[in-house]
Formats: structure tokens, sequence, C-alpha cells
């Protein structure tokens, strides 16, 4: 093995933070959202996506509330791009990056309902927020690598092990997926897409 080298030139790192001080940050997060709006509620489940992209932002009106509660998790996600080898296409020694929520809306699933396989934004991350999430009931988000195995030609998969509380940044070219909810627990999540680059730009 000596004469061989092994490369990995692509990268699809995904980072995983639990939020501190979760009991008290959950209140606050689920209390920015209303739940009963007719505009959000539909038979296939709770999304107030359509209805924030409607905002002049194209982000909710919690927008700021929810960055706010959140901002010492969304710093350590920063941080750690900062340190990753993800940022050596800007040059090394690390860099500051800055990180822009372009979209943000929440979902809630109950009992049956699911979401089909799909992508987010072209480029730069995606997160999922497990606000209400049972480990004993419900499932994480499953994602596909954009490309086969190449010995036996499988599609690769991942179903990350996520607990209530986590958040689940991705790339947002990623497919994934959720699997309908078995339980009689609603599955909430909050979501959403974020653009980094170096600060001053």
């Amino acid at each position: 093995m000596k004469n061989v080298k092994v490369h990995d030139p692509f990268l699809l790192s995904c980072f995983q933070i639990s939020v501190e001080n979760w009991p008290e940050k959950k209140e606050k997060l689920l209390n920015l959202v209303d739940w009963k709006d007719p505009q959000s509620n539909s038979s296939v489940f709770f999304s107030d996506y359509f209805k924030n992209l409607q905002q002049p932002d194209k982000r909710p009106k919690y927008a700021k509330s929810f960055i706010n509660i959140l901002k010492p998790e969304l710093n350590q996600f920063v941080n750690a791009v900062e340190q990753s080898p993800i940022t050596r296409k800007f040059g090394q020694p690390k860099i500051n990056l800055r990180m822009h929520i372009a979209t943000l809306w929440a979902q809630r699933y109950t009992t049956t309902q699911n979401m089909q396989p799909h992508t987010h934004e072209s480029v730069g991350y995606s997160a999922v927020l497990y606000a209400e999430f049972n480990e004993k009931e419900h499932e994480a988000t499953e994602f596909f690598a954009p490309f086969k195995n190449v010995v036996d030609t499988m599609d690769y998969r991942w179903l990350p092990e996520v607990k209530e509380g986590d958040i689940l940044f991705f790339p947002s070219p990623l497919l994934h997926y959720s699997l309908p909810n078995r339980s009689k627990e609603p599955r909430t999540i909050f979501s959403f897409n974020c653009n980094l680059g170096p600060a001053g730009r």
C-alpha cells in the first residue's frame, strides 16, 4: 500500500449541533409560530414555507427572533465550517466566514404525514432543527448521496442519529426526505437555507 495514494476530493460534510438550554429554547421557538394558521395547514402537513415566500425578504416575521434564540448554535456552525477543509477553496490559513439565512420555515407532521424526496438550493447549506422529536417514535431525515457506490452500484443512504434539540446542517443540493410519521405524536421541525462566504464581502 506504500505506493497507493488515496484521494477524497469531493467534500459532503454535514454538521450536527445540540442546542444548549433546549427546554427553555424549545418553548420560545414553538411560540414563534401560529400553528393554527389556516394558510399553513393542509391535509399534507403544516408548513408556512409558501406563506413566508410572500414576505419582502422571503422570511417569516419571526426570523430575527429565531436567529437571536439560536445565535450561539449558529455561531458554532460557522466556526466549525471555518476550521473544516471546506474552506480550502478560499485558501489557507483559516478565514472568517459570515452566514446569511435566506429562507426559514416551520413544518409539523402528524400521523402518516411525510415529505417526498427533494433538494433545496443549488449551493450553500440547509438545516433541520428537530423541535418536537421522540427518538422512540420518530425517524430522522434520510439522505441520498449524489452518486452510487462504485463497487455494488447501490444508492448511498444516510439516516443520522438525532435527538430533539439537534440541528443538522447539510449541503443544500443533497436529496433527502422524511418517512411517514407512524406516531400519534407530532414531529415538528424548523428548516432553513443559508449562504456562507468570506466576511467583509
